[in-house]
């Protein structure tokens, strides 16, 4: 039991030593000036925005079978227990109208 505590003693002991640290090492990059520095010669870099539903139509393609379309008959598997709470599709969001048990 002795050696279990001095373990839990020197695991204890040694993740505050590394918290204690985190402070001395955020005040170091600030005095040397780094967060926020750029260092290298990577161009700026402009994010795209988010994709909006304006460019959505009724020929949406499902990601897991892109053969298919949303208005043709596929199927997306799910345990029993999801399924049954499951109302829309996850994919498309459509309403679901019919479930199919298979074993």
């Amino acid at each position: 039991m002795s050696k279990d505590m001095n373990l839990l003693e020197k695991q204890t002991q040694f993740v505050l030593t590394a918290l204690m640290e985190i402070p001395l090492q955020y005040k170091a990059t600030l005095k040397l000036g780094l967060p926020g520095a750029r260092t290298g010669s990577a161009p700026n870099v402009i994010p795209l925005p988010p994709p909006s539903l304006q460019g959505a139509t009724s020929e949406f393609v499902s990601p897991s079978a892109p053969e298919y379309r949303r208005n043709e008959m596929y199927g997306n598997k799910t345990c029993s227990n999801c399924g049954f709470n499951l109302t829309l599709c996850p994919i498309c969001r459509n309403l679901i109208k019919t479930k199919i048990r298979l074993f």
